[in-house]
This record gives structure tokens, sequence and C-alpha cells, in this order.
């Protein structure tokens, strides 16, 4: 599926930053001012710092991914400007702190009417506030439940990934399913491609599907 017409006019306004405010405020557990979330436009896909930046980040980080490759600032840049904002079921933010550091990254993908996905998520510098990609997590949830509408949110993160479980379950999603992957290597990498028609029962690596409903989401909230 693809977005609505009007999920798709949202998401080409914030990456052609022609919106009067498009941060989202990220919000402490106490509720105080801990940062926010900006989307990464046609303009700051060129700055040099903010593309250094998600270079560092995804070398650091690289094998949180399903493919695995050497990064380049070439690569980086080709994938902001040639991948990601034409995509019009897609946007990537930057997480930015209170002392206004960039110091990581989350975005939406495969954005439809039933639904969408927590994607590219790292935080590439150390950050004070206790539970501070948490709290970044539930204001881009709150921000994709009511702006876009979605009724349901979902992500997919190797089994292995323990640190980034925890910090889902603490958002409060949920495990919803698991499937088997096969690694296929390739120059300079690998990928780690889902098998099909398997229970899932090996001891390969295994990808994990997590999700959280609007509702549960808001219910949570309020307690």
């Amino acid at each position: 599926m693809r977005p609505t017409a009007e999920q798709a006019r949202i998401i080409a306004s914030l990456k052609s930053g022609s919106l009067p405010d498009m941060s989202i405020p990220i919000a402490s557990g106490e509720g105080a001012a801990a940062g926010f979330l900006t989307p990464i436009t046609y303009r700051l896909a060129e700055d040099a710092t903010i593309v250094d930046a998600l270079f560092r980040w995804r070398r650091s980080h690289m094998r949180s991914f399903l493919t695995v490759f050497d990064p380049t600032l070439e690569k980086t840049r080709n994938y902001l400007t040639g991948f990601s904002l034409p995509d019009d079921a897609r946007i990537l933010f930057l997480v930015v702190d209170s002392e206004n550091r960039h110091v990581g990254h989350i975005g939406l993908c495969n954005i439809a009417p039933d639904g969408g996905e927590i994607d590219n998520v790292i935080r590439g510098e150390p950050v004070d506030i206790p539970g501070f990609m948490v709290c970044a997590h539930k204001a881009l949830l709150r921000w994709a439940f009511a702006r876009l509408g979605l009724p349901l949110a979902y992500l997919n993160v190797l089994a292995d990934n323990m640190r980034a479980i925890q910090t889902y379950e603490k958002v409060g999603f949920r495990s919803v399913g698991r499937t088997p992957l096969l690694r296929e290597e390739h120059e300079g990498g690998y990928r780690l491609r889902p098998v099909s028609g398997s229970s899932g029962n090996g001891t390969g690596p295994m990808l994990i599907r997590m999700e959280i409903l609007r509702d549960s989401f808001y219910r949570k909230q309020s307690r």
C-alpha cells in the first residue's frame, strides 16, 4: 500500500522545509523539554556536517542493520538524495538534544493508511538524559498517530540486539513474530534476507517484528 494523499502531502511538506514549524518536541519522563526531532530536508541533505554525522553513526552501528557494507560519505549523501527524500512513504528525522546537538536519527517508512514502520534508528552520540531515545520514540509516535492518522506502528529488529529490544519494550512495543534470516555474502559486506516458509525454530540469525497500536499507546501514556 501507498500513503494517502494527505499523508504524502505532509511528508513532502516536511522534506521541502516549507512548513513554518517542523520540529517535533521531545519531552523527558518528567515532562520537561528534552530536545526535538527535525526532518531531514533537501537543504539539510546537502549540509556536509549532517552527511558526515550520518556516515559516522552508520559506520559505528552497521551490524544493527540487515545490510552490512562499507559506508562512505558519497553513499550516505546518495541514500538521502536518491532514496530517502524521493520516497513519499518515508521520512527521516534528526534527533536533537536540549543543547541543540545532533545526537542520532529516527525515521518512518512504509507509511500507509493501515500503519507505518519505525526505521533507521540510531543514537550516535551520548546523551545525559536517562531514557532519552525512549522519549524520542514516544515523540515520533505521538506525531505519527495524531498527524498522519496511523492506527499502528511496527518495527523489525535483530533478535540479538537486546539493547534495542529493551528500548522498544519501554516505549510499549510488543513482539508479534519471528522470522529466520539467511546470510548472503556480497562484495564489501553481507545481507540478511528473510527466509519465507520457515518455522523460525533454527539457531541462525532471527528478525523480530514488534508492534504498538495507537489506542494502546495512548492508554499507556495516560497512566
